[in-house]
């Protein structure tokens, strides 16, 4: 058996990193879509950067998948100590994963801070969720819509009791 070149032993420890050493033997249309959003990860690291750029890295994965996902990226900040760029639509990551926010709307740069004080932002709400509901977050009216227990199945949903306001 040949030994293993230096840039075979890095491939498998950065295929390994993302969790696609299992998967080594397949050629990339046979990869589902979490594992092609991994092997992106991948190819990025074994340019060995120092700076990564994400691009919705997390669009359309399931929550499992995204923690998943969140993880391998902290993990290349933290043990790789690359700097990370992300560009992402899913706050639950942006929240989870980054120390610093810059928030565009239409090219504009509208807020700059933590997540805390960016998702605190007026503006950030008004831009994202309409102004109707920012002066509703802002002057904490009643709910427009209160559910109880609901029930939330793969093929329909349950709620026992819905009230919507006007």
């Amino acid at each position: 058996m040949k030994a293993e070149s230096q840039a075979e032993r890095e491939a498998s420890r950065i295929l390994e990193f993302v969790g696609l050493a299992g998967k080594r033997d397949l050629l990339a249309r046979e990869l589902t879509l979490v594992d092609h959003k991994r092997l992106e990860v991948a190819r990025a690291l074994a340019c060995n950067p120092e700076l990564l750029l994400l691009d919705e890295v997390l669009a359309g994965l399931t929550p499992t998948e995204m923690a998943v996902a969140m993880d391998i990226v902290r993990e290349a900040h933290q043990k790789m100590g690359l700097s990370i760029l992300m560009v992402e639509h899913v706050m639950a990551a942006v929240i989870g994963l980054c120390s610093r926010v810059i928030v565009l709307h239409y090219g504009q740069k509208i807020a700059e801070g933590t997540p805390k004080e960016v998702t605190e932002n007026p503006d950030v709400i008004e831009a994202y969720l309409g102004r109707a509901l920012s002066e509703q977050i802002e002057s904490h009216l009643t709910p427009l819509l209160q559910v109880e227990k609901l029930s939330i199945f793969y093929d329909h949903i349950q709620a026992a009791w819905i009230s919507v306001f006007p």
